[in-house]
């Protein structure tokens, strides 16, 4: 049987919490919270896999709120509170989700906070210990059965036993509980160890001029599972999500699925079920035309399309490289389309993010690196970093200064070491601690408010180096063609007019060229649809999109590096879709954005594929 231990997983920054009103944080990192008026704050640590055991360790003072009794739950569990500073221990086989509830207080000081997870105890994790993948399923799976089920085989409920629960004729009255009420859905655990998983999310930039969203995919393959028998069906959303740093890698939502029999008794029947993102759910959405007697902003046009969707966007800024104006159409495309061509006409991309919010980014070009680390309370010094984005108050306490040689029962010479409870060295702990090894501390401290980005971006190289920020790919995509120099910009742009009250296509091309390449590498020519307002918009879209910094004349062209995530699945996780890196090849870096990511999972292999484009230097001219 494998060794297991307890391992720490990312917590969410403050801005996740709900029911703040107010907080101001000491330089050694304790918060303190004010509620709202209904002296109720919560965080949730979402997503963590259901059913398996996590622990909570929390210290905390707290102030109860005048006539309130204090509560503290954290997923099925739940503790009275009193006034004053105590430490929570709270295990859970997560029958509920991982939120953390506190009420009835009038403040509450928090000076350390840990979730951990049950973690196999190796120095190489695998596939199935780092990746969740869980389906949003409907609780309709029975309970216990009167003249059917096992008295101590089944629970007194509607799901299979968990961590902690009652089972007849099995647990002790004063070591487990009886089920609780389950909400009408709840995340359901589909990944076995035996697991052969592939995803891709991002863009497309293959024979595309600008990127544009790409339907992202998972497939999954479960064997000795009949779906027929599940309560699977079509449209259940699901999660896959790396289990230390609880970041997304793909949302979407289940397809289809399909069985494979075992055809003997050696083999075993294959469930293979196929999730897509909101590229794929845009794409069926058929769209007839935008009719509108004055041109639409983007703002004003992406609202128009995806009005009724319930699907999130945003936009990253206003400012365009090109006139901001889009006309009226008829043309007859599906929503993704519709977004392709809106964005494409300002100059501009849009990407799905692996939560499923869509980002329109007006200018293509891409957003050049910028080293600005976030404030990372108890770790970053105070004039070291960022503060958090709606600003803090910083408590006047005075930081103690870090003792050099501290007094160690056991062994220190009373007059030759120093008393202080700043300590580096591990605390003194009860019972466990040799009195000739450990310090007299205080209580540690482990709490980071923010999620810790690098601060300079990653190197994928092709040569193993120790240094922080330098990752070894196992594999490059690089080439040179000389037709991917472009030498012609084809806009077709779809427009439509008004005549006798009826709207009439009003489709055209516009071209821009440029002779001096083609008579070096050739006639390369790429086309994109537009809505341009007028004649005079489509010809500078065109002009520009030709004109636009380009990858080194004559260089070459990295295309992909892979990786093995399980040597660095932490670092690849932090990444989104269009973050900037850099890959180094044959002595010489180059710069690029990611543009999309691509999967490969087995139960004992992580191979990651990062789809690059080559950065541009930001420049917005517009005459």
């Amino acid at each position: 049987m494998r060794s297991m231990t307890w391992k720490d997983v990312q917590l969410p920054p403050l801005s996740k919490w709900q029911g703040i009103a107010h907080y101001s944080f000491s330089p050694e990192g304790i918060i303190l919270v004010e509620p709202d008026e209904d002296g109720k704050v919560s965080v949730d640590f979402s997503p963590m896999r259901p059913g398996s055991p996590t622990r909570l360790l929390l210290n905390l003072s707290v102030e109860p709120a005048p006539g309130k009794t204090v509560n503290l739950t954290f997923s099925e569990q739940h503790r009275i509170l009193e006034g004053g500073t105590q430490q929570i221990i709270i295990e859970t086989g997560l029958i509920l989700d991982p939120v953390l509830t506190i009420t009835g207080i009038a403040s509450v000081q928090i000076i350390s906070l840990q979730v951990q997870i049950r973690f196999p105890d190796r120095s190489k994790p695998l596939p199935y210990d780092l990746i969740g993948f869980e389906v949003l399923t409907p609780n309709l799976s029975p309970g216990f059965i009167i003249g059917k089920s096992r008295i101590s085989s089944e629970p007194l409920g509607v799901i299979k036993p968990r961590y902690g629960e009652f089972i007849i004729g099995q647990s002790r009255l004063d070591h487990a509980s009886l089920s609780l009420e389950l909400p009408t859905f709840t995340w359901k655990d589909i990944l076995a160890q035996g697991l052969t998983l592939s995803y891709r999310v991002g863009a497309n930039k293959g024979s595309t001029l600008l990127p544009v969203a790409q339907a992202g995919s998972a497939i999954i393959e479960i064997k000795d599972l009949d779906p027929r028998k599940t309560v699977l069906r079509a449209g259940l959303k699901c999660r896959l999500y790396h289990r230390l740093t609880r970041r997304v890698l793909f949302t979407g939502k289940l397809r289809s699925f399909r069985l494979t029999p075992a055809k003997c008794p050696r083999e075993h029947d294959i469930a293979t079920l196929e999730f897509a993102d909101n590229v794929a759910e845009l794409a069926g959405v058929k769209r007839y035309g935008v009719r509108t007697d004055t041109p639409d902003t983007l703002q004003a046009r992406i609202g128009k399309l995806l009005e009724g969707t319930g699907i999130d966007w945003s936009i990253l800024e206003e400012q365009t490289p090109v006139a901001n104006e889009l006309g009226a159409t008829v043309m007859e495309a599906n929503l993704a389309e519709y977004l392709d061509m809106t964005c494409a006409t300002v100059g501009g991309a849009w990407w799905v993010t692996t939560e499923g919010k869509i980002i329109i980014n007006p200018n293509n070009e891409v957003n050049i690196w910028k080293n600005i680390p976030f404030f990372i309370i108890g770790q970053t010094p105070l004039d070291g970093g960022k503060l958090a984005v709606n600003g803090v108050e910083l408590l006047q306490e005075p930081v103690l200064e870090q003792v050099e040689n501290p007094f160690i029962i056991g062994k220190s010479r009373l007059d030759h070491a120093a008393a202080g409870a700043n300590l580096t060295d591990k605390g003194f702990i009860i019972g466990k601690s040799r009195l000739n090894e450990t310090t007299l501390t205080g209580i540690a401290k482990n709490t980071a408010w923010a999620i810790e980005k690098p601060t300079a971006p990653p190197l994928f190289t092709d040569r193993y180096n120790t240094g922080r920020r330098s990752f070894y790919y196992i594999d490059l995509g690089t080439s040179f063609a000389s037709n991917e120099t472009v030498s012609e910009i084809v806009v077709e742009n779809h427009t439509a007019i008004k005549e006798d009250n009826s709207w009439n296509d009003s489709t055209k091309t516009y071209k821009a060229s440029d002779n001096n390449i083609a008579a070096i590498y050739g006639q390369s020519a790429r086309s994109v649809k537009a809505n341009a307002s007028t004649a005079q918009n489509a010809q500078q879209l065109a002009e520009y999109l030709l004109k636009r910094p380009q990858e080194q004349i004559a260089g070459l062209k990295v295309s992909s590096v892979q990786m093995n995530a399980l040597n660095c699945s932490k670092t690849l996780a932090a990444l989104d879709l269009f973050d900037y890196c850099q890959v180094r090849f044959k002595e010489e870096t180059s710069d690029h954005q990611i543009y999309a990511f691509e999967s490969q999972l087995t139960p004992y292999t992580w191979k990651e594929r990062l789809y690059l484009t080559p950065a541009k230097e930001r420049k917005i001219s517009r005459e």
